[in-house]
């Protein structure tokens, strides 16, 4: 693989750059304080904005190491953070990248977590030159399902009866994985079916 830190990408809507400490207030109202976000994810919701200080400071303090990639996603129009996207894991012996992605309810069905994904998917194959890209979803989140496969990604497996934890909460759920090979990318892109 090709690293080359987060760069700053941008979708016909969204803009995906780096976190900043400035987005403190706006991303903890769009994103970290609701529920709703964090249904499906393990992270727990935002109590006050430092929770949101907090998480955005690891993601500062990160950026340093050209193997990591996290962007807050921005509606270009308006500069307005409304949840972010990056790769949770990564398999640098066999160049796999685990995407993970959240927006915050207000901004949910609109399109902006499949423009984000599919920026994010172009990057990681052209740029990075990873091998396979994957992402998984809660059985309950069958819309984080259609982004995927809106993206081109099929699903690789279903985990069973997981039990899933944050510091607050414990979850017992199904879990599908889906995945996208480089190859498969590439052969789709070539005949126009992405």
């Amino acid at each position: 693989m090709n690293h080359i830190y987060t760069q700053t990408l941008s979708t016909p809507r969204l803009t995906l750059r780096r976190a900043e400490m400035k987005d403190a207030e706006k991303l903890f109202e769009n994103w970290g304080r609701h529920d709703d976000t964090t249904r499906y994810v393990l992270w727990d919701t935002h109590k006050d904005v430092f929770d949101t200080r907090v998480f955005l400071r690891t993601w500062v303090n990160s950026y340093v190491s050209s193997d990591v990639y996290r962007w807050i996603i921005v509606i270009t129009e308006t500069d307005e953070p409304v949840g972010t996207i990056s790769v949770g894991s990564m398999n640098k012996l066999m160049g796999i990248c685990d995407v993970g992605y959240s927006i915050g309810p207000s901004f949910w069905g609109k399109g902006y977590a499949t423009e984000a994904l599919g920026a994010v998917v172009e990057f990681l194959f052209t740029k990075v030159r990873c091998n396979k890209i994957t992402a998984s979803y809660m059985a309950e989140n069958e819309n984080s399902g259609n982004v995927m496969r809106k993206c081109g990604m099929t699903q690789e497996k279903l985990l069973r009866n997981r039990n899933l934890s944050t510091s607050t909460r414990k979850i017992k759920t199904d879990v599908f994985v889906y995945s996208l090979k480089r190859e498969e990318y590439f052969s789709s892109e070539d005949s126009g079916t992405l």
